[in-house]
Formats: structure tokens, C-alpha cells, sequence
């Protein structure tokens, strides 16, 4: 019987492909058959540098020099081919794919490329797997791609630096390196929540950054649930700031953070992913708050939202985005500490300083005392009420002073003051007139918003008496028309 000698070669071959296989399922890489992908980088300042192989590092790293253009082929095997094309700054990626040795990229331009795409092509290309990864400006190794995904990144204007490249049989491992292989691609993640809304309840989930909560209706959250979806080796874990509590615990895929039924508003929120996987992605947030509208967007544990302002939060979205693909708008001002000042005595009391956390304004002109006291860096008002002021010719002294003696009571031209505090002289902030008995039991003249003392600053017994107990001596006093 007659055998040809082509089947005799396809038929070693054959064991030998299939020998090769299995000795990959033990750990030996396909090169060991005669199989490898070569491949040479064009680097700024460099040039084109010699071809490397089967996961060696082309271009380089921490030097700072961009890639500007790759050429590769594959050998060993004459039914594998290998197609290619770059994405590369100010051209966006090419039209048309590179052939085995042919240039991606560009040279004599001093363009980055920025991302990439290497597919197997042949007869043989269901065989194997091509992995690859690259070292990128501001990240270093990301993850390995396979198979036509995208490596890299584009709308960031970060270049890449170096590559490995490595061929694998389909029945192969996934190539360890010095950053791990993550088999879901870094686009698939989603990102899932809802808000606990004041006078709604909780609203359905929404995803991948619409908005949960309202805008436009003044309504608080109070409390929301987050979670993601799309790679089991991403978490994800969050915490809410809380009128009346601060800082809550962190909560984890789907538990509650915030409250219900108690009435408290969500004035800030921090998220974050966890899980072997998390550093192949970034989560962006934002929040609209009173007062604000919306905010900037903030990432991966930043505060988002507000402090020290007592106001609410109304509405979140969030987004999750492969590792340095950019935020999805403006990260100005993620979280804002200084609460928005409308009212004219507000602006002016943040132009001053005072020795203690508290902060005394008296505006003649609309017979208004308020009281300010120190938070998040600026003044916040907590007390604003009436006041009687000097008479014409018994005017009360304007400029800048600081709160002095205290006194329960004096008696003044057949009338009882009490509750006196000294801020200038014989300049106080005292009650209305009482008779005098040795109580604020018998009231005398209580009109205020006019100008009839003898220059002294009259205001409701209540009220001298919360300056009375709460505003320590040395205090800043403003007094001004």
C-alpha cells in the first residue's frame, strides 16, 4: 500500500500540535513548539528597537518615552496570521488593519499611541489565544486583552509605553505577569442604585449614571443602596453622611446606608469598589444638594456632597468606567464646606474673625442682631432676631469690639436691665426695660426695631439671656450701619 508523503507530514503534525497542547496544559508555553510572536517598537527618541518575543517587554518604562509605532508577526506556524491597528493621538484608531510586519502607528510625527487591537488571522488562529497588555502613562501594566479587545486607553491623552504580546493554545492558562490577567474586560461593569427619597420611599433602581432622587421638589434623601454587576471579583462598599449622626459605617453590595422613617437627610456619600478586580476600574459619583444643583464629580472614596452647611442631598448618579478612561464631566468642586450666603449680614460677617466660635453682627439700619458661629470655614447664622438701638443723639457706637464683662442685672433711669452683656464702655447688649423687682417678672418698655435707648442694644429677655450663657468673653462684636 502506498502512502503519500504530505500525510505522512500532516499526520506528525498533527501529533505534534496536539502533543503541544497538552504539554501547555502542564505549563509549558507554545514557543517551546516553535510558535512565537515577534514584535518591535518604535519609541521616542529611540527608534525602532530590536524584535522580542512571547511576553518579553517592547518600549519601555519609567523613562517616560511614548511608543509611536509597533510592527508584528508570527512564527512557527505557517496556517496563523496576525492583524493589528492602534489608536493613535490626533488621528483616533485606523482605518484599516496592519498585516504581519506591517507599521501601526506612525514614525517621524511625535504622536503617542494611545490604545490597541491584535487579532490571530488563519487557519490555525481557533487554536490559540493572543494576550496582550501595556504599560501606560500614569497607570503602568494594566490588565492583559485577548483576541481583538481594546488595551489602553483612548480620551485620556495618555500615552503608552511599553508592550508584551504572548501567544497561549486555547486549552492554555492565561499569562501571569507582573500585573494578573482579569478574564472580564474592563467595560463590563455595571453599577446599579436607588434612593430612599422624604415623602416618596424607595424609588426603583436606576443604573450606569441616571439619577436617583429628584431634583426641583426640595425633597431630602435619606438613605440609599448600591450595587454592581457584571464581574465577581468587584465589590462594592459606600457610606453616607447623616444630619444629627456624621459619618456612618461603610455598607456593602445592597445594604442600606442613610436611615428611614427618621426624618434625616444625606448631606454627603463616599463609595468605592473592593474585590481582586477593583483596580481595573474607577467609580465617579456626584450629588445635587440644596442649594448647590449639581456638583462636580468625585471618584474611588472621595467625599461628595456637602459639610457643615445643613443641607440635603437630593439626588446621585454614579458611574464606573475602565481604569483612567476619565471622568463622565467636570470634577470641580465635588464637596463644598462653606454654605451659599445670599443674605446681605451674612456675606458681611464672613470678612471678620473672632477669638472664639462665635461671631456678634448689629445692623442699625434693620434693628437686627445675629449671632454666628463657626463652621466648615466660614460663619453660619444660628440666632437673628430685633433690636432697639440708640436714640438720635444717644447714637450706639459703631466699629469693631469684643465682648467684655457680664452682668445679671443694672438699673437705668428708674428701669431694670437684665442679662447684660459688655461689649464697648458703658456699651451693652442688655433685655428690654423691667421694673424692678428682682426678677424679669414686670415689664416696662418692651418695643423694639426702633431707636429710643440711650445706646445701649436692647433685645428680648430670651435673647439676652442666650448671649448671657452661651457667648464667651473676648467674642468679636460688629456693629455698623
Amino acid at each position: 500500500m502506498r502512502i503519500s508523503i504530505k500525510r505522512i507530514i500532516a499526520t506528525l503534525c498533527t501529533i505534534v500540535v496536539s502533543f503541544g497542547f497538552v504539554a501547555n496544559s502542564l505549563g509549558e508555553n507554545v514557543n517551546a513548539l516553535g510558535v512565537s510572536v515577534n514584535y518591535s517598537a518604535h519609541v521616542q527618541n529611540v527608534g525602532w528597537q530590536p524584535y522580542v518575543s512571547d511576553g518579553t517587554a517592547a518600549g519601555t518604562s519609567g523613562r517616560g518615552l511614548r511608543m509611536e509605532a509597533l510592527k508584528i508577526n508570527v512564527s512557527g506556524d505557517p496556517n496563523l496570521g496576525i492583524r493589528y491597528k492602534s489608536h493613535v493621538e490626533n488621528i483616533g484608531w485606523e482605518r484599516n488593519w496592519n498585516s504581519a510586519d506591517k507599521i501601526t502607528g506612525t514614525t517621524g510625527r511625535g504622536l503617542r499611541i494611545e490604545a490597541i487591537q491584535i487579532e490571530l488571522t488563519g487557519a490555525d488562529a481557533a487554536n490559540y489565544d493572543i494576550y496582550y497588555t501595556l504599560h501606560v502613562q500614569n497607570i503602568g501594566w494594566i490588565g492583559w486583552a485577548k483576541n481583538g479587545q481594546i488595551c489602553g486607553t483612548t480620551g485620556c491623552s495618555l500615552r503608552v509605553e511599553g508592550i508584551k504580546i504572548l501567544l497561549v493554545p486555547k486549552t492554555g492558562s492565561a499569562p501571569a505577569s507582573d500585573t494578573r490577567f482579569s478574564a472580564y474586560p474592563s467595560n463590563d461593569l455595571s453599577v446599579s442604585y436607588r434612593a430612599h427619597v422624604q415623602n416618596i420611599g424607595w424609588q426603583g433602581y436606576v443604573s450606569n449614571g441616571q439619577t436617583a432622587g429628584t431634583t426641583g421638589r426640595g425633597l431630602r434623601v435619606e438613605g440609599i443602596e448600591v450595587e454592581v454587576s457584571g464581574n465577581p471579583n468587584v465589590g462594592v462598599r459606600y457610606k453616607s453622611h447623616i444630619e444629627d449622626i456624621g459619618w456612618g459605617n461603610w455598607q456593602t453590595n445592597g445594604n442600606l446606608s442613610g436611615t428611614t422613617g427618621r426624618g434625616l437627610r444625606v448631606e454627603a456619600i463616599r463609595i468605592e469598589l473592593t474585590g481582586s478586580d477593583a483596580d481595573l476600574y474607577d467609580i465617579y459619583y456626584r450629588t445635587h444638594c440644596e442649594n448647590y444643583g449639581w456638583l462636580g464629580w468625585a471618584k474611588n472614596g472621595e467625599s461628595a456632597g456637602t459639610a457643615s452647611c445643613s443641607y440635603r442631598m437630593e439626588a446621585l448618579e454614579i458611574k464606573v468606567v475602565p481604569k483612567g478612561a476619565g471622568a463622565p464631566g467636570s470634577t470641580s468642586d465635588p464637596y463644598m464646606t462653606r454654605r451659599i450666603m445670599t443674605d446681605e449680614m451674612d456675606i458681611k460677617a464672613q470678612d471678620y474673625d473672632s477669638p472664639s466660635n462665635y461671631l456678634i453682627l448689629v445692623n442699625k439700619s434693620t434693628f437686627t442682631v445675629a449671632i454666628y458661629e463657626r463652621g466648615g470655614g466660614s460663619w453660619i447664622r444660628v440666632e437673628s432676631f430685633p433690636c432697639t438701638i440708640g436714640a438720635p443723639g444717644h447714637d450706639t457706637i459703631e466699629g469693631v469690639f469684643h465682648v467684655g464683662y457680664k452682668q445679671y442685672y443694672f438699673d437705668s433711669y428708674g428701669a431694670r436691665c437684665f442679662y447684660a452683656t459688655q461689649f464697648c464702655g458703658n456699651f451693652l447688649i442688655h433685655s428690654t426695660l423691667y421694673n424692678k423687682c428682682p426678677g424679669p417678672t414686670s415689664p416696662m418698655d418692651g418695643r423694639l426695631g426702633m431707636a429710643l435707648s440711650h445706646g445701649c442694644v436692647r433685645v428680648a429677655i430670651e435673647n439676652a439671656e442666650w448671649i448671657y450663657n452661651h457667648i464667651p468673653g473676648g467674642t468679636t462684636v460688629v456693629v455698623y450701619h
